[in-house]
Formats: C-alpha cells, sequence, structure tokens
C-alpha cells in the first residue's frame, strides 16, 4: 500500500500562531517512533508557495500493520502568511518526496463571532471585547481599526483599539456613540 494522510487536527490557525498537530494516515516512513527525522508542512498550489513547515515529535500505530498512523507534531504560522486553503504534506523517507492531503487546513480571513457588550446608548462610552478570527493585522503588529455601522455602512462611528488578546483573539477597545447617532 502506498503511503496516504486521511486527516489533519486542527483544520484551522492564524498567523502568529504556534499549533500541536495531530495528522492521521498510514505506510509512511518517518524514522524512529520517538524521534522522528521527516518533515511536514503546509502550502499553496502543491507545493509550490506560500509554505510554513512544522517538526514531528512522534508517532504510533494503533492497529499494528503500519496502516492507522498517528503522528504529532509543532507547527509556527508566520505572521505574514497569507489567508486561504493549504495543502497538508509530511516526507516519506521510503518514496523520497512529499505525501499530500489536499485542502487540509484553512487560514481563514478575518472575521468578527461576538462583540460585547451587544448594545448601547446614545452619548455613551464604552470598553468593547470583540471576538474572532485573524482579528490583528499581523503583517504590520498594529492593531486592527472598527466601526459600527448602520444600514450596510451608512451612520458609521469609529472606534479605538486599545489591546490584543492573541490566545482569545479578541480585540479590546474603546467606542464613543455620538449623542446623535439613530436609534437601531
Amino acid at each position: 500500500t502506498a503511503p496516504f494522510i486521511t486527516n489533519s487536527y486542527p483544520d484551522q490557525g492564524n498567523p502568529g500562531q504556534w499549533l500541536n498537530v495531530t495528522i492521521s494516515g498510514g505506510n509512511l516512513d518517518l524514522g524512529d517512533q520517538w524521534s522522528p527525522t521527516s518533515d511536514f508542512r503546509f502550502s499553496q498550489y502543491s507545493g509550490t508557495t506560500n509554505e510554513f513547515s512544522g517538526t514531528l515529535s512522534s508517532w504510533y500505530d494503533d492497529c499494528g500493520n503500519n496502516l492507522c498512523q498517528y503522528i504529532d507534531g509543532q507547527i509556527f504560522i508566520p505572521s505574514t502568511q497569507p489567508i486561504g486553503m493549504y495543502d497538508l504534506e509530511v516526507w516519506d523517507q521510503t518514496i523520497h518526496d512529499w505525501v499530500m492531503l489536499e485542502n487540509a487546513f484553512e487560514i481563514p480571513p478575518p472575521r468578527i463571532n461576538h462583540i460585547d457588550p451587544e448594545k448601547g446608548n446614545q452619548g455613551e462610552l464604552l470598553s468593547v471585547s470583540i471576538s474572532g478570527d485573524n482579528l490583528l493585522l499581523q503583517s504590520s503588529g498594529t492593531l486592527s481599526q472598527f466601526k459600527f455601522s448602520q444600514w450596510s455602512g451608512s451612520n458609521m462611528f469609529l472606534g479605538t483599539s486599545t489591546g490584543y488578546d492573541q490566545w482569545d483573539d479578541e480585540l479590546y477597545g474603546e467606542i464613543d456613540i455620538p449623542s446623535n447617532q439613530a436609534a437601531g
């Protein structure tokens, strides 16, 4: 049976993040079980661009015939890594080539999952936390700007970013709701 990869976990991450990765597959020649000498990487366009590499730490075979391998490793996603889907590739020492699982990993675009508090009053100054994915502008290391608007972009008022928690991917800031802001 040719070497293969069936899955990896986690299946997404953010720029600037360290990840512990578990890869499942079979018939992969990785070197010694407790100190593998192979590598793994995520890349776009079949290994031709935007790659970032990790280190394997151990592997084991759950069914005894090398067809149920579970592989552990660590990887750092560079802060300048572009968003998008990535292929997972593991170096096999027998075939001297990369074994690939296409579209196994995603660096998602910035997105907001939650805002706290969710409402305020005209003329009120609020401290807010915004959680989501990729909220920090990693390429420059500066905090993202944010604004609130009504009706798809009209009646805007700006917020001021004051901090960022990289572990929880939360952006902190303040908003001063104008006293003449339309309700809604």
